[in-house]
């Protein structure tokens, strides 16, 4: 008798539905890493193209206003013996020092970060000479049309917290340096401005002299509390000052964001004192300074103070460092190695694991204002 051979069920055996199950577990979990690991690179690509994006506006800005900085106004009020300042008053186009308030969350894990203020002194505001059509004591009139502005452009450029600037052409050059005291559109009529003190020297009517107006803007990194008093963001500011140096309220504006550091450094003088009396300094002989420590250890310096010697000022380098908004747990952090090393990683949390990236841009600036007023 022969024996039935009997066929299995078609269908799966239980090793077959393991083997199913780990491959496909393995697709998944590799799937899955796929996913993960891009979500990551986007995220850190983000963070890399919005840093890049801040940084660009910032060095944008302070490339355009640092070559403006003495355009239409004193390099150095104290070396140009043609300048005429208020008693006291000592102005410069250019001053860099270290923020003395502390500017730096977690500084005991953030170590060697010391953000510094840029000062620069100039025509900011118009980026072009007036005639006068009429100068008598402290009153100044000036013509005026349409193609100017109307009144809000007016009232932008000509305020107290600005200085005007008058420049007369007889037997020798002469500028007179005076804060302003109020202004007055006019309805557009030959609008006034009105000095604090009284122009002098001048003949006649006071008609035909060039008149410009100038100001400080300063550089220098703000913290954000406008949500939260215990913010850890800080900002790259831009404000003006009055002809004292004090703040304007309501100037601040944000130039680039999460910003924690910015270092002016490879600062070129011409060391060649000025000819007396004019703004020759020939040779030419070129000193450049590798960071503001070094600087200062020099006879030279470049303080807020009667000493600056922005005359000499010829080039420099100025460095913006960002940051990501968030750390990543990824991210080792490392502090840095001293105030002018290249930085990685920044600890915005010291109770989170990871760190925030990093991201830095610099450009070197040749003070063309300067140059062509000094040469």
């Amino acid at each position: 008798m022969r024996a039935t051979i009997t066929r299995r069920v078609r269908g799966f055996t239980l090793v077959e539905l393991m083997v199913t199950i780990l491959v496909g577990s393995i697709v998944i979990a590799g799937v899955y890493s796929i996913y993960t690991e891009s979500m990551r690179g986007y995220r850190v690509q983000n963070h890399a193209l919005e840093g890049l994006g801040q940084l660009r506006m910032a060095i944008r800005q302070l490339r355009a206003d640092l070559r403006s900085a003495g355009f239409n106004s004193p390099a150095q009020s104290n070396q140009e013996n043609w300048v005429d300042t208020p008693v006291g008053v000592v102005l410069s186009a250019v001053a860099i020092d270290v923020d003395p308030d502390p500017q730096v969350p977690n500084p005991s894990v953030n170590q060697n970060i010391q953000p510094q203020r840029l000062r620069l002194l100039g025509d900011f505001f118009a980026h072009k000479t007036y005639t006068s059509e009429m100068v008598s004591g402290t009153t100044v009139t000036l013509p005026w049309t349409p193609a100017d502005g109307d009144e809000a452009a007016f009232n932008r450029v000509f305020n107290n917290k600005r200085l005007l600037r008058i420049e007369t052409y007889g037997v020798a050059r002469r500028e007179q340096i005076i804060p302003i005291q109020s202004a007055s559109f006019n309805g557009g009529l030959l609008p006034t401005i009105t000095l604090q003190e009284p122009a002098t020297g001048i003949t006649g009517f006071g008609g035909g002299h060039e008149v410009s107006v100038l100001g400080y803007v300063r550089y220098r990194l703000k913290r954000d509390m406008r949500r939260d008093t215990e913010s850890t963001k800080w900002d790259l500011v831009r404000e003006e000052l009055d002809g004292t140096g004090k703040v304007v309220s309501g100037t601040a504006l944000i130039i680039a964001e999460y910003v924690i550091d910015l270092q002016i450094y490879d600062i070129c003088l011409n060391v060649t004192s000025p000819e007396s009396g004019t703004m020759r300094q020939v040779p030419v002989a070129i000193q450049c300074f590798p960071n503001l420590a070094s600087l200062a250890a020099s006879p030279y310096t470049l303080e807020p103070s009667a000493s600056n010697v922005s005359h000499l000022l010829r080039g420099l380098t100025v460095k913006v460092s960002t940051r990501a908004p968030f750390e990543d747990e990824d991210l080792q952090f490392a502090p840095r190695g001293a105030t002018d090393a290249p930085l990685y990683a920044f600890d915005v949390d010291p109770e989170m694991k990871g760190a925030a990236r990093v991201y830095e841009m610099a450009s070197t600036v040749t003070l063309m204002s300067v140059q062509a007023r000094r040469q």
